[in-house]
């Protein structure tokens, strides 16, 4: 499985790297957690090597990724909050939606087992270093960066998001 690919200009890197790490015959589906190019635009890069791989997105996902790239044609599986792909050694990936935090077709993958949550941009902020990891960079600025993100990307869609954690809660 592959979460989610990188913006376009780094597709050529993105694939050859890709390939030096796994044979592309051992990637049996895709899981685009979000449309935007900064997520899916190596994604038709890597479909003319892999066509037929199921792409697993949001009903919005999928006119997202048809609306930019103009392929019907792929593999797509539509998964809605709750819907989950067994992955094997007792680990599933879960689905969530999370619409209009950030676009109407994001969501959000969960890893049981391993209990990693692939949060697409809900975590997110416009801030990058060269260091490969962020307890690298220097921590107030990277603090700043992530309340400059949450406050003018998703503050506007706070509202959505209670009203959606409430109804999944049964709260």
């Amino acid at each position: 499985m592959l979460i989610d690919t990188v913006w376009k200009p780094h597709s050529t890197e993105f694939i050859d790297n890709l390939e030096k790490e796994i044979d592309f015959s051992k990637i049996d589906f895709i899981v685009a957690n979000h449309g935007e190019v900064d997520h899916s635009g190596s994604l038709p890069a890597l479909m003319e090597k892999i066509p037929n791989t199921p792409i697993y997105c949001t009903a919005n996902g999928v006119k997202s990724l048809t609306g930019q790239y103009h392929h019907p044609e792929w593999n797509y599986q539509v998964v809605k909050t709750g819907d989950s792909v067994d992955i094997g050694n007792g680990k599933k990936l879960v689905f969530v939606e999370m619409k209009m935090l950030h676009w109407p077709d994001s969501m959000a993958t969960y890893l049981t087992g391993d209990n990693i949550l692939f949060s697409n941009d809900a975590f997110g902020q416009h801030f990058a270093v060269e260091e490969l990891f962020n307890d690298k960079a220097d921590q107030c600025r990277l603090w700043e960066e992530a309340l400059k993100y949450y406050a003018n990307i998703l503050t506007p869609f706070s509202l959505l998001v209670k009203k959606e954690s409430g109804r999944n809660s049964g709260a």
